[in-house]
């Protein structure tokens, strides 16, 4: 049995919308929310595959907008369904669990349960980005790891994951990154125990054989040079690559 392996999720990757509810996004409105981060995590989906290819992980992704049924939210959130959504029949609306939802869920939770019963730990990385600007108030943040306190691994590793890219950061100034100093903070901009799907999945999975981190990203990294990305996803990775396999 091998010691440690990675899954890297991506619940808000895309914004496509399925033919059979575009009507809902036929406005004016609609069509400019289903364009921002409203409707999804810009830059998100491919800093999941770099970080897919950089630890040999596998990546379960969703490419569908969030704004018919959010995939990072519990069936009781009351974000679940947007304001497009939950105008639909309460039929119409458990359609869209059964097709989306569910099946989600459904395969993240059988592959970490297939990554246990050869690994001794699945330390799975679910991958997000947030807006520079949040209600008019600036969020003076790069990267934010999200976990819960009262797990130990969970913290352990996350606070060797944030030193490790505070020291990566020292090396990374240079014209390429404007002597750019990574800002990463624990459990900001958003907390670690608020609802998502690595809330649900610690009540499934007892520590220390399963960590969920979440990952949050500025996504003005979106709105980078590529080589500037790259370098962004390569120093988190190696991070969390030279993480000890013993906390």
């Amino acid at each position: 049995m091998s010691e440690n392996c990675f899954l890297i999720t991506c619940e808000h990757g895309g914004n496509d919308i399925p033919r059979a509810y575009a009507g809902l996004f036929s406005s004016p409105g609609a069509k400019r929310d289903l364009i921002s981060h409203r409707g999804y995590d810009p830059g998100s989906l491919q800093i999941g595959r770099e970080l897919s290819a950089a630890l040999d992980a596998e990546i379960i992704a969703s490419q569908t907008t969030r704004l018919l049924v959010d995939l990072n939210r519990s069936l009781h959130h009351p974000q679940l369904f947007s304001k497009y959504s939950s105008r639909l029949s309460a039929e119409e609306r458990a359609s869209l669990l059964s097709e989306h939802y569910h099946p989600y869920r459904t395969q993240v939770e059988g592959k970490i349960r297939s990554l246990l019963e050869s690994s001794n730990r699945v330390v799975h990385l679910s991958v997000h980005t947030f807006t520079p600007r949040f209600r008019g108030t600036h969020r003076p943040l790069d990267l934010g790891i999200l976990y819960d306190p009262n797990r130990r691994e969970e913290s352990r590793f996350s606070e060797q994951v944030v030193t490790r890219l505070a020291f990566r950061s020292s090396e990374l100034s240079g014209p390429e990154f404007e002597r750019l100093r990574l800002r990463v903070r624990h459990n900001e901009p958003y907390l670690g125990i608020d609802d998502g799907l690595t809330t649900h999945l610690r009540t499934q999975y007892p520590s220390p054989r399963y960590l969920g981190l979440e990952i949050e990203i500025n996504n003005r990294y979106t709105r980078w040079q590529e080589k500037r990305k790259q370098t962004l996803t390569a120093a988190l990775a190696n991070a969390i690559q030279r993480v000890p396999i013993e906390l």
